[in-house]
């Protein structure tokens, strides 16, 4: 069993930095026969992923997983981390690392990203504890006005339905920390428990989406909020 673990950690350290469908393919695999051995803790540091589902590639837990591990300045094996239209959606992600921290986040402005995602969703995802410090969140296309489509029935009476979904529609949040985070686009309407989320000293949330102004100004409250004091 512990060759088997290692054979297919192997495999997961050989292709995570090779953005291909091929390395897609033998990266699910090696992580869903980890999965059926009880390992459910990936090192995914300098993953390159575009285009990905965890749920569709038969994945349905990460849970302690980490992506950016924090380093920087290292001369082989580049541990930073390219996401793009990733979906973390319906998985676990109890404890995953996204980042751990920015490195670089007491020098003043930063212009280099040592994690970021781009148009990547976590729909109905178990974010509990999960940790985003110092990442890059960011969404091509503005969030719609409203996700909801509304109709007059023959009979007069006013229909309506969902049409669209944030993403991170109902998320659990709970104790999930997005300290330092730099967020674009972001959409957080529906998401579970994000009152119990950290956002300290992130930005880019005022153009940002909530359910509604009193959770959206809880929420720039705790970015505003001086973690010295």
């Amino acid at each position: 069993k512990r060759q088997d673990i290692a054979r297919q950690r192997e495999i997961i350290e050989d292709y995570k930095r090779w953005d291909h469908p091929e390395a897609h393919l033998r990266i699910a695999g090696a992580i869903r026969r980890l999965n059926r051995l009880g390992i459910h803790s990936l090192d995914l540091a300098g993953a390159r992923l575009s285009k990905f589902s965890f749920a569709k590639s038969g994945i349905e837990n990460i849970e302690g997983s980490t992506f950016y591990d924090g380093s920087w300045g290292e001369r082989f094996g580049d541990s930073t981390v390219q996401l793009t239209e990733v979906s973390f959606d319906h998985v676990g992600c109890w404890k995953v690392i996204f980042s751990p921290r920015n490195p670089l986040s007491g020098l003043g402005d930063i212009s280099f990203d040592f994690i970021r995602l781009l148009d990547c969703s976590f729909i109905k995802t178990y974010l509990v504890d999960a940790n985003f410090s110092g990442c890059k969140l960011e969404w091509s296309d503005p969030p719609p006005e409203t996700l909801m489509e509304f109709w007059e029935e023959e009979d007069g009476t006013q229909g309506c339905s969902q049409i669209d979904f944030g993403p991170f529609y109902c998320a659990d949040l709970r104790n999930t920390s997005f300290k330092g985070c730099r967020f674009n686009n972001a959409d957080f309407r529906d998401a579970e428990n994000i009152l119990e989320a950290d956002f300290t000293n992130a930005t880019g949330l005022e153009d940002a989406y909530f359910d509604s102004d009193v959770i959206k100004a809880a929420v720039l409250a705790k970015a505003a909020r001086d973690v010295t004091k």
